[in-house]
């Protein structure tokens, strides 16, 4: 047998099937039988599929490649081999009839099957079928809410009779909060939304876009429909998206296919037919991931909105035939969220995880009892506040390191979920942090609409990120403000916890001109004529920077009397006693009119409320002998409830502010970035 002569060669394959090349390298003294095993094993040939290897002369005309050609030196004049693999035997029929439509426009759904079978099966033993399939944790939170959320979803489908109305739903939250973990679990909380011991028979198919897949006919305006009802077919058949993904790329680089009726028709057969086999009614979720990776090099959400589109007609299409469906896009922002022709979505939301849900992660996690309350596993929910994908690192970290500090594990945290945000994302986030205090969440947003890929559904900031977007360090402190907020729970006994924090907070509010009050905060006035300051005074109030420290006023209360010669701000004045009296913390803000106000806090109200506003209110009368004399205008109660037997308050004779989670006041007060940590400290508090 003819052999090629010594010495090292690469060999490049190009394939019929797509644009590849599959290189081979260092193939030494190698007959054409060994050549042609190699091409079959790295194309993944079948031993029975016979093929004709083409070579490329100097001249690139390509010439078959036989025992002649190598007789007559021919390949032997280049150091670089460039084969082609061709199928014109019998048993290539389906190859040869894509073949004759090469570049062609598809008339009919046969066709299109036929050669997305054979395009499949090529590309299929090449792809990962776990890619792009995110892995699930044992257990999801608030399964029981966010059934009841995709139930009230539907009923408004199936009551509206109009032709523009929605047919699709939308999942909108930030990066890292769990939305592909709930499009993964939508189907079985539909299912089990109406409660009773058996849940409903349920079934999904997961369509995503992540994940760096090619999208090559996606992110095409002429191709998207096609693309996306191509990919439903795909999932049915148990294909994976890469799978998907690589063959779609082949197919539309050869062909097109514009009917897109028949192929959404065909859809909706492959569907039923699939649906038949899971049970009577069946609840099916069709949820698309990620639609934001459709958008256009020029910004241009065509795409997204083809999909939407589309999505919603096949959707509709299974209702009518009488399918208990839901059709579930998401993405990190709200901006892809319409059709073609501009029809809206229904927007569903995801309930937050609650403080207890995530110390029950994280300590079912390490495999620790909740009842040993391990410093590590509380700095992991502090710093991951409610963001799960925060925990889940915070739980590798300390599952491998014993002394780890909260500094440790913020520092890890930024490092995994920071590293890409570029400066125009760092600069919105932070301005978007301190503008949400100031407004709200919408107004914020409008304003700096970058931070909309980490917020969640109430507007909260992973705290990792905001450790890393606010670590300067004001006059007179040796750590930042934020850090110490954060950082409190591993060094502070739980008695003390929630003071420490609200101070902490407070020299935030200092350090960055942050009012002392966000809006909305209720304030309760005495009743009948009352001489106190309308209630956007008290929100014009700021508190001057503070440095680190105290002012211990333990002995001047307990003596009765409230005498702090000339009363600063930038001070904090809090009695140093565990069991201390009247007040946590006093300071004294100021109004750009000149004027001050001394505001008291009673930081955690785990008694009666009616003793703990006793005690404020002697202290305001305390306070009340000097305070006009040293340029006091009005003072300010502020009591923090944990948990209380009365909420009588009756005859209080100042200004009070009561913060409660039921009531919402505690999240208006503290807004969405920070009310995670404190409502961790509360059940902390409660429970230790």
């Amino acid at each position: 047998m003819t052999t090629r002569g010594a010495g090292p060669v690469t060999i490049t394959v190009e394939t019929d099937a797509s644009n590849e090349n599959h290189k081979l390298y260092n193939v030494k003294d190698t007959c054409l039988e060994n050549i042609e095993q190699k091409v079959r094993d790295r194309l993944k040939i079948g031993e029975n599929m016979t093929f004709t290897l083409h070579f490329k002369d100097q001249d690139d005309k390509w010439i078959v490649l036989d025992t002649a050609a190598i007789e007559q030196d021919e390949a032997l004049k280049c150091e670089k081999w460039t084969l082609k693999a061709c199928f014109p035997e019998e048993p290539q029929r389906k190859r040869m009839r894509a073949e004759s439509c090469l570049e062609g426009k598809l008339q009919s759904i046969q066709d299109l099957r036929q050669i997305l079978e054979q395009l499949v099966s090529e590309v299929a033993a090449r792809a990962d079928a776990s890619y792009c399939s995110p892995r699930q944790l044992d257990h999801t939170w608030g399964l029981s809410a966010w059934g009841k959320a995709l139930a009230e979803t539907y009923s408004i489908f199936t009551s509206r009779t109009g032709s523009r109305d929605a047919r699709v739903a939308a999942l909108i939250t930030g990066s890292g909060y769990g939305k592909s973990h709930a499009l993964l679990s939508a189907a079985e909380a539909w299912a089990g939304s109406a409660g009773g011991a058996v849940v409903a028979p349920h079934c999904h198919l997961y369509i995503t876009y992540n994940l760096e897949q090619q999208l090559f006919g996606d992110r095409n305006p002429s191709n998207a429909k096609a693309a996306f009802l191509l990919r439903v077919l795909l999932a049915t058949q148990g294909h994976s998206n890469t799978t998907s993904d690589r063959a779609l790329a082949v197919f539309f680089q050869k062909y097109s296919f514009t009917d897109i009726h028949s192929l959404v028709l065909d859809a909706v057969a492959c569907l039923q037919a699939w649906l038949s086999g899971k049970g009577p009614g069946v609840h099916f979720v069709l949820a698309v991931d990620e639609c934001i990776k459709l958008k256009l090099e020029n910004g241009s959400l065509e795409c997204v909105r083809l999909v939407v589109s589309v999505l919603g007609r096949l959707t509709d299409k299974l209702r009518r035939e009488g399918h208990k469906c839901l059709a579930i896009v998401s993405s990190l922002s709200s901006g892809p969220f319409a059709t073609q022709s501009d029809r809206g979505v229904v927007r569903v939301t995801l309930p937050p995880p609650t403080p207890e849900d995530l110390i029950k992660f994280v300590a079912e996690a390490l495999e620790q009892h909740i009842e040993q309350k391990k410093g590590k596993w509380a700095g992991a929910h502090l710093l991951a506040g409610a963001h799960w994908r925060s925990a889940a690192f915070a739980v590798q970290l300390l599952a491998h390191r014993e002394n780890l500090t909260v500094q440790d594990l913020s520092h890890s945290l930024v490092e995994r979920l920071c590293s890409g945000m570029t400066p125009a994302l760092q600069s919105d986030t932070r301005n978007y942090i301190l503008q949400e205090y100031k407004t709200d969440k919408d107004a914020a947003l409008k304003e700096f609409p970058l931070a909309e890929m980490f917020i969640d559904q109430n507007g909260s900031i992973p705290p990792c990120i905001a450790w890393m977007l606010f670590a300067e360090l004001p006059d007179g402190c040796s750590k930042s403000p934020i850090h110490d907020f954060f950082a409190n729970s591993l060094s502070v006994d739980a008695r003390c916890q929630l003071e420490v924090c609200s101070a902490s907070f407070d020299r935030f509010k200092a350090q960055y001109h942050l009012p002392i009050l966000p809006k909305k905060v209720p304030i309760i006035f005495p009743g009948g004529n009352h001489s106190f300051p309308c209630e956007e005074w008290f929100q014009g109030l700021h508190l001057a920077s503070m440095a680190s420290g105290t002012v211990d006023v333990s002995s001047i209360i307990q003596k009765g009397v409230f005498r702090m010669e000339g009363p600063q701000p930038g001070k904090i004045y809090h009695p140093s006693q565990k069991n201390h009296q009247h007040i946590d913390r006093a300071v004294v803000a100021q109004h750009a009119d000149g004027q001050k106000c001394l505001v008291l806090y009673q930081d955690k109200v785990n008694g009666d409320l009616g003793k703990a506003t006793k005690d404020l209110a002697a202290a305001a009368e305390l306070a009340g002998i000097w305070m006009k004399d040293k340029g006091i205008k009005s003072v300010l109660c502020v009591a923090q409830v944990l948990d209380c037997r009365t909420s009588q308050i009756d005859g209080f004779a100042y200004p009070l502010i009561i913060l409660t989670e039921h009531s919402g006041s505690l999240r208006r007060f503290y807004r969405g970035t920070f009310v995670g940590a404190v409502q961790y400290q509360r059940v902390r508090h409660i429970t230790v």
